[in-house]
């Protein structure tokens, strides 16, 4: 926690998760140097520091697969609530509503939470 950092924004739900992995540990919060609102922006700032930050998966493979960052894996994997989706029945959803559902619940399936 002592170390320097780049997290999300505050009240941020990433941000907020981060905070949680440390005091649920009993462990001080990290000191944040740098915030920002954009993950890549993150990944581009931690590949030219020394800063360490929180990414999803998917952007820290990116950095990961083009060398200019590394993944640091934990010894122990976080648990976090599942994220739900919840949306209209009484009508008709425009169809990029639709796709946005299909895509989610696609994710869901192959994370193995549906």
């Amino acid at each position: 926690s002592q170390a320097r950092w780049i997290l999300p924004a505050t009240g941020s739900p990433l941000r907020d998760m981060a905070e949680q992995l440390f005091t649920g540990r009993g462990i001080l919060r990290p000191v944040v140097s740098v915030e920002y609102s954009s993950f890549h922006q993150m990944r581009y700032v931690i590949a030219g520091s020394q800063l360490i930050g929180l990414l999803p998966t998917s952007v820290a493979l990116q950095g990961e697969a083009q060398g200019d960052i590394a993944r640091l894996s934990p010894a122990e994997r976080a648990r976090f609530a599942p994220i739900s989706l919840i949306s209209r029945q009484d009508f008709e959803q425009p169809p990029v509503v639709r796709q946005f559902e299909a895509i989610v619940l696609r994710a869901a399936r192959d994370l193995g939470q549906a």
